[in-house]
């Protein structure tokens, strides 16, 4: 049975949090901790295969916690917080310290009765226990803290019409994937980027805010309309919507269609890619769960397009980009360092041909 250490200073949210895993059967809490402190001394006694780590608590808070225990001792941590409409930048700040991916805290309603019903406590808890079963069966991520960030680099958008592009689909672990990655590329030229991570809605705008910060790349928020402007970042909002491509090369955010069960979804913002920009674009598929972008990959390679994805054994969850390999889709697989120089030759080498050229021939 696989132990559980919830970290949570609210007596209510700890309560809901041990019922829900009560109730699931597989899962052994071995301890409650209601700060940061406790929680890196409960680690090192109970060792347990996965932690729920609240942000906001006394004594010391789950980013620090997270940065220690991830230093110390390593162990699969998800944070399982409430206040996500306030200080978001702390969630993403505990994902590059070592956490593995966040969750809001789940809220369990009563039925017209003004009962708790199983069912009820069924629903609340199957996206937290969905999330558990993910990251339980993922690798425990070393050495994910980030750099000591150099000089703000300088935003050099010029508002030009981007002449490429470049797609970059995650999930689990994505966020400080992605920034490890933004963190070394410099300047963008004529292309744009479009990241494409599965995320709440609640955390897109904090997690654009957040890119912008430790990068210093300019990120913005897709939204309908927009057009693609060269050395730009942008981010697809979270939720059942998802960012798309129209033909004169502005962003179109429709609905999540109800049979895409991951949203954004990154297959269809990569076939619109490919239709869009062709041999202009660049396509990466990086740690995550399921299968979402191997087949927009795909069309991006059968367009192209160069089309990479992160080594397996450097995701938190490799079942994406392994996806995409096994269909064939990925052209080249390289660990994060090495996706950063790919796309940093992809744009000095002014695209896909000549890149492919020198590739080639190398």
């Amino acid at each position: 049975m696989k132990r559980i250490l919830i970290v949570n200073d609210s007596v209510l949210h700890q309560k809901i949090l041990l019922a829900l895993l009560e109730q699931h059967g597989k899962y052994q809490c071995v301890g409650v901790a209601g700060d940061g402190i406790t929680a890196i001394q409960m680690n090192q006694t109970y060792k347990p295969d996965l932690i729920l780590m609240d942000i906001h608590m006394p004594n010391m808070d789950g980013v620090t916690a997270t940065l220690n225990i991830m230093n110390n001792q390593p162990t699969r941590i998800l944070i399982v917080t409430c206040t996500v409409t306030a200080n978001l930048t702390h969630v993403f700040e505990a994902q590059a310290k070592g956490a593995m991916d966040a969750i809001k805290t789940p809220m369990v309603s009563l039925n017209s009765q003004g009962m708790l019903t199983p069912a009820n406590m069924s629903k609340a808890g199957e996206e937290l226990i969905h999330k558990i079963d993910t990251l339980l069966s993922a690798n425990i991520p070393r050495g994910l803290s980030l750099a000591a960030l150099q000089e703000q680099k300088q935003s050099l958008s010029t508002g030009l019409p981007a002449k490429k592009l470049v797609v970059i689909g995650a999930s689990t672990g994505g966020p400080n994937a992605i920034v490890r990655i933004l963190q070394e590329i410099s300047e963008l030229n004529d292309t744009a980027v479009l990241l494409v991570q599965h995320i709440d809605a609640v955390f897109a705008e904090s997690f654009r805010l957040w890119l912008t910060e430790h990068t210093g790349l300019d990120a913005t928020l897709a939204k309908t309309g927009q057009p693609l402007q060269s050395n730009r970042i942008y981010v697809a909002p979270g939720g059942r919507q998802s960012v798309t491509i129209a033909d004169d090369r502005t962003l179109k955010i429709i609905p999540t269609p109800e049979d895409r069960y991951y949203s954004p979804n990154i297959d269809l913002c990569m076939t619109s890619a490919a239709n869009v920009f062709g041999h202009n674009a660049l396509g990466i598929i990086l740690t995550g769960m399921a299968n979402d972008g191997a087949h927009g990959l795909l069309s991006m390679k059968e367009a192209g397009a160069t089309t990479l994805s992160q080594s397996p054994e450097s995701c938190v969850v490799d079942s994406m980009p392994r996806a995409a390999q096994q269909l064939g889709a990925s052209q080249s697989v390289y660990p994060l360092a090495g996706i950063s120089r790919e796309i940093k030759q992809w744009i000095q080498k002014g695209g896909c041909n000549e890149y492919t050229r020198i590739h080639s021939s190398a």
